[in-house]
């Protein structure tokens, strides 16, 4: 029966865990032992909506915490110049889209194009068609009367990770025991870590150790030897550089800006603006990277080299077979990464925790090793979907300028990547190519997935499709349904533009002078 752990590493993923160990079991005796002299990655800035769920085990509002960490709301991820290289975007606004957004289902969409080329060109125009979101990003609004989507549930934050991980500590963590050391070597059994000595000479045992000690994943594969996995045959991406620029511009979604050799993230804080680039040494070199950067920051925020600090970060794309082996289980970068395209980055720490916890509560801290079975079943199952869903944004650009674009869409065989994963079942690219090619239609069963393609001009049921669509429906009435599409657009921006823009909500709410 579980009763002591010692969780090894700070960071946002150690305090975020013992925040959790100290609100849901609190029974438990809780050990954090934090090394001095290992630096904080600290760029995990954006989160997704299911942090909601972790918020709401701690029972945290969001005037609790969002002020001292300097917390903006995302509302959605806009891409720029992932389509083509011509300044274009679209929009993955949060909440899925709904077949009953549009007058006959989402394949109202194909009819519409198919009529209408021009004047449904954008890229964009899907997501604003079927999800009003869309509009308060594109007019950079936040609705307090919540018609579109809900705070607390359905939105997420920009923040600093560093400051929340330490709020974590200072108001949620009171009975873990914090220790500042750094772990010299492990008495390692056949059962797996039983016990831990520190640099200060104390030596500690444990149930449970949970590792969070980032790529370096000292514990699970350093100690106990699990394999990593790479993405790498997916995700090329193998690098980052990341800055923090005194620039603020609050806006309500994060800005993923396609480059020559990979992307530039763009997330607004209240207080400045972090930034970085991802990109992947096959194909450039750190210097000529760094460049791209510098003139990249120079255009879009006018801050010349000088003004800013450089942060380079060698990216481990990938898992590790299992994330709780023995009497180990790793959170975050110490299981697996997924490159921070769609902000899985937080997302994989909480949901990690989650489960940590319901494992812990089904039989009050007897875990068995079908519990860990199922968890690290789950686990890869999720991290496996991610690297999917982050693949889609580069396997349907149209981008095909620089030798980094032509082998991301044309060179990487995305469907037979399934064949490396564990669950082939999960292939999104086989359900597309049914819907495609067999069942000529489309549902929005598809979640989110539908803004990356259709986003990218991708269209399911196109030309021949939409004859074939007729027959089985009958003749569309495009004509009516484009003035209904219309309309419904005018009075979501009409709506939109009488709504607090992001910075005023947020003054009124959160940064309230008292």
């Amino acid at each position: 029966m579980i009763r002591n752990v010692v969780i090894v590493g700070g960071g946002s993923a150690g305090w975020m865990t013992a925040a959790a160990f100290a609100k849901v079991l609190p029974e438990y005796n809780v050990t954090l032992i934090e090394s001095p002299d290992v630096p904080v990655i600290g760029v995990g800035e954006s989160t997704l909506g299911q942090i909601n769920h972790y918020m709401h085990i701690l029972g945290l509002k969001d005037e609790d915490w969002m002020k001292e960490c300097c917390a903006t709301y995302k509302v959605g991820i806009r891409f720029t110049n992932f389509y083509k290289n011509d300044g274009t975007y679209w929009d993955y606004p949060f909440v899925d889209p709904s077949d009953e957004a549009l007058p006959n289902g989402l394949k109202t969409m194909n009819w519409l194009e198919d009529k209408y080329p021009d004047k449904y060109r954008h890229p964009n125009w899907f997501a604003r068609a079927v999800n009003g979101n869309t509009w308060l990003m594109e007019t950079n609004r936040l609705d307090p009367n919540e018609l579109w989507g809900k705070f607390n549930g359905d939105y997420s934050y920009h923040l600093d990770a560093i400051k929340f991980g330490q709020w974590l500590r200072k108001n949620i963590c009171h009975d873990v025991t914090h220790i500042k050391a750094h772990v010299e070597d492990a008495n390692v059994t056949d059962k797996g870590i039983e016990s831990i000595r520190l640099d200060n000479g104390d030596e500690l045992c444990a149930d449970l150790f949970v590792d969070c000690t980032g790529f370096k994943s000292l514990l699970l594969e350093g100690y106990l030897g699990v394999e990593h996995e790479s993405f790498s045959h997916i995700l090329p991406n193998n690098n980052a550089i990341a800055c923090r620029l005194n620039h603020v511009d609050v806006q309500n979604f994060t800005n993923g800006t396609g480059l020559k050799n990979g992307w530039v993230w763009n997330i607004p804080l209240w207080n400045r603006t972090g930034t970085g680039y991802v990109w992947s040494d096959k194909f450039t070199d750190k210097k000529s990277a760094e460049q791209e950067f510098r003139d990249h920051i120079e255009e879009t925020h006018g801050i010349s080299p000088g003004n800013y600090q450089l942060n380079h970060i060698k990216i481990k794309n990938g898992k590790h077979t299992e994330a709780w082996h023995k009497n180990v289980v790793a959170v975050g970068l110490s299981y697996g990464f997924v490159e921070p395209l769609e902000s899985t980055g937080l997302l994989t720490v909480h949901q990690q925790i989650l489960r940590l916890m319901g494992a812990l509560q089904t039989r009050n801290g007897l875990v068995g090793s079908i519990e860990k079975s199922m968890f690290n079943n789950i686990a890869d199952r999720e991290i496996d979907g991610f690297a999917d869903f982050v693949s889609w944004h580069y396997a349907f650009s149209m981008r095909r300028d620089t030798e980094y674009w032509r082998y991301v869409t044309e060179d990487i065989d995305y469907s037979k990547s399934h064949g490396n994963m564990n669950h082939p079942q999960d292939n999104g690219f086989a359900q597309l190519a049914a819907y495609k090619y067999i069942a000529h239609d489309i549902t929005d069963e598809m979640g989110g997935n539908l803004y990356v393609i259709m986003g990218n001009k991708y269209s399911c049921v196109q030309g021949i499709g939409t004859t074939l669509l007729e027959q089985k429906y009958g003749p569309p009435d495009v004509e009516q349904w484009s003035e209904q599409v219309d309309k419904h657009m005018k009075d979501a921006l009409q709506y939109s533009m009488s709504l607090p823009t992001s910075e005023e909500y947020l003054r009124q709410r959160i940064y309230a002078e008292t």
